[in-house]
């Protein structure tokens, strides 16, 4: 109940916000950058879980009477997608999809393209998408520029998550290590997430 509760309170915090950009007189701008990833987990049956969480800022000015040296008012807030299952074989599409609906669920503008009615009028709408550098983000984020392509008012950049680089990296010098002590050592990552962080 209480989980339902959040993502109503999310979901309508970006719906009002959403609604102050577009009906602001002058031109709003919104950045949404997205954090997700799937990983084992024990608490799932040691099912793959699927996790995101979205920071969101609107700036837009809400009336023509405020002061002139706060012409624009911006409203920033971190919302959490609930934990979806991914399916075994979980392919590029079925991660654009889980992706979507988690995105959905907390009232964030989804990664398909916007109506072209009010072309004029839409605000600029930025993504910025972060997460581990594997096959199934990177066929996710070929989905998604083809969704936005047509999109002039949306910009999609892609950033790859530092902390999985630095968890490699370490991983990958601890096995070496263990190769220098004749493999009597056996490193997991774990250890190197404890390390490198």
């Amino acid at each position: 109940m209480l989980a339902g509760s959040i993502l109503a309170d999310q979901f309508a915090w970006h719906e009002n916000w959403q609604q102050a950009v577009l009906a602001a007189p002058c031109s709003g701008y919104e950045i949404h950058i997205i954090r997700g990833d799937a990983t084992n987990s024990s608490a799932a049956q040691r099912e793959k879980v699927h996790s995101c969480m979205a920071t969101s800022s609107y700036c837009t000015c809400l009336d023509d009477g405020l002061p002139e040296d706060e012409p624009l008012v911006e409203r920033t807030r971190t919302c959490f997608a609930d934990l979806r299952y991914i399916p075994s074989g979980c392919t590029a599409k079925d991660l654009f999809e889980i992706y979507n609906l988690q995105m959905m669920n907390m009232g964030v503008p989804t990664l398909f393209e916007r109506d072209k009615e009010s072309e004029s009028t839409k605000p600029l709408r930025i993504f910025a998408m972060v997460s581990d550098d594997g096959p199934d983000q990177k066929g996710c984020d070929k989905l998604a520029q083809e969704s936005l392509k047509n999109d002039d008012r949306t910009l999609f950049f892609r950033y790859r998550c530092f902390l999985h680089q630095i968890h490699l990296i370490v991983a990958k010098q601890l096995k070496r290590l263990s190769g220098l002590a004749g493999n009597r050592i056996a490193w997991k990552l774990s250890v190197s997430i404890q390390i490198s962080d």
